[in-house]
């Protein structure tokens, strides 16, 4: 599956939404050589200017797309998770579009979101210092994933998460998103500047994904409460994907700016770990695992399906698929 994951991603070509931008940023020094003014960071500029200098930018959106997924893999490994759960936890990073699909994109925090879930990972094994080497990694790659510190707290209260401090977390939560906006325009005009695109950012594609959200939110909040029994670290990834799936939707109902979104995606990816294993706590779960698995895969191609771009989209949409080696559709 990780082979799979990299062979897609290395060899495509002109499939992604930001895939042409990323070109255009490569072979503009001006827009990321200048470490005062560009809002990247050392890695990624020298990453640019290693590919600009190769007059090939593929290099810069395949290369952290293949590191994102070996990360992801030797994250499940490290937390000793069973072969079973490896496979189930890739097959639902894979289907689920925030995940796999969103790595095309958001190439850059992608990559930063598995460097926080191996901080997770290194966490629960009780290698601090990695776990903080991992974290600082993450927030080079992508000032955002600086959020990835709530996992610290939720780490030493791993035995004492219940029903109770997920709504208490909820509320919080909703209580941050009544201030999001006054928070992003003072960032905005403190140290911001070079994120004002980011800031200001209305789009809110994809947004009848929304009912999908509610339903799995709904289901995992059930699922939780009906679980006994379950590891401190299953009880964290559950609490994890609980909020922040949550919390996405208080987002979206509060018409706050769809670029949250992407904080909340930080912690919803935990539930890769979470989501097929939950199944468990419900009769008939020898039935019921099929069947997810099922509506996990027709979910995945409906949305290739409807998010193909039209013909007047210049951006490029995961489907057709274009091969690198033939730049033909396939």
């Amino acid at each position: 599956m990780l082979f799979v994951f990299i062979l897609f991603a290395v060899l495509r070509y002109d499939t992604g939404w930001d895939y042409h931008s990323y070109e255009i940023w490569v072979m503009h020094p001006k827009e990321w050589c200048n470490a005062e003014t560009s809002r990247y960071s050392w890695f990624w500029r020298e990453l640019f200017r290693l590919s600009y200098q190769l007059k090939f930018p593929h290099l810069s959106i395949v290369l952290p797309n293949a590191l994102t997924y070996i990360l992801i893999y030797f994250a499940l490994d490290i937390l000793k998770l069973s072969k079973q759960q490896k496979v189930e936890a890739l097959f639902v990073y894979a289907t689920i579009f925030s995940f796999y699909l969103g790595s095309f994109s958001i190439i850059r925090q992608a990559f930063a979101m598995s460097c926080g879930f191996i901080a997770f990972a290194f966490l629960n094994n009780k290698k601090y210092y990695l776990a903080a080497i991992a974290y600082l990694i993450a927030v080079h790659l992508h000032t955002s994933a600086c959020v990835l510190i709530l996992i610290v707290p939720v780490y030493y209260l791993r035995n004492k998460l219940r029903v109770t401090q997920i709504i208490i977390a909820i509320g919080l939560v909703s209580i941050m998103l009544l201030f999001a906006s006054n928070i992003l325009n003072l960032l905005e005009s403190v140290d911001m500047t070079r994120y004002e695109l980011y800031l200001k950012m209305q789009d809110n594609y994809g947004g009848k994904l929304i009912y999908v959200n509610v339903l799995l939110s709904i289901y995992l909040f059930l699922s939780f409460y009906r679980s006994k029994n379950i590891s401190p670290l299953i009880r964290q990834c559950y609490f994890l994907a609980i909020v922040s799936l949550i919390g996405s939707n208080i987002r979206y109902f509060m018409g706050l700016l769809g670029v949250l979104d992407r904080v909340f995606d930080y912690f919803t990816l935990f539930l890769t770990i979470v989501l097929l294993t939950s199944v468990n706590a419900w009769k008939n779960h020898r039935i019921i695992k099929p069947l997810a698995i099922i509506i996990l895969s027709a979910y995945f191609l409906v949305y290739l399906i409807v998010s193909s771009p039209g013909e007047q989209v210049a951006s490029s949409g995961f489907v057709p698929y274009k091969c690198i080696l033939t730049e033909k559709t396939f």
